[in-house]
């Protein structure tokens, strides 16, 4: 067992080592997190084949320093066999070269870009607004 005052510098650096990766990478480690939370909300969906399709085409975004560093994807959802891109603003040529890597992913046809517009604000059920 390793002394007390070693263990706590060991566990305050790999905590630190974490957070460098994480805000490194933060635009894809903000998809990987409300991928999660999504996946949290729906409920019993892990075991299905669109759940691992989808975590198969996260990992590939995440393994392309190209498109995990890309800050205009904002999110990546897949339909059956399809993947879109849910973009804010110009994809750069140099993102649009590594979409080929989202097709080599087993289970994927075509990838396809969607420019992501100001969605309209939800209103709860019941609850009237006044002009």
């Amino acid at each position: 067992m390793l002394p007390k005052f070693l263990a706590r510098r060991l566990r305050w650096g790999a905590t630190m080592a974490v957070a460098g990766v994480v805000i490194t990478n933060r635009h894809d480690s903000t998809r990987w997190w409300e991928f999660l939370r999504r996946t949290a909300r729906r409920g019993g969906e892990l075991g299905s084949p669109q759940w691992r399709t989808e975590v198969r085409v996260r990992a590939a975004v995440t393994m392309d320093r190209t498109l995990r560093r890309s800050p205009t994807i904002k999110d990546i959802v897949v339909d059956d066999d399809e993947v879109l891109l849910f973009v804010e603003g110009a994809v750069g040529p140099d993102v649009v070269r590594h979409l080929g890597s989202l097709q080599r992913v087993k289970g994927i046809r075509e990838v396809r870009c969607v420019e992501l517009v100001d969605a309209p604000i939800e209103i709860a059920e019941g609850t009237s607004v006044a002009d």
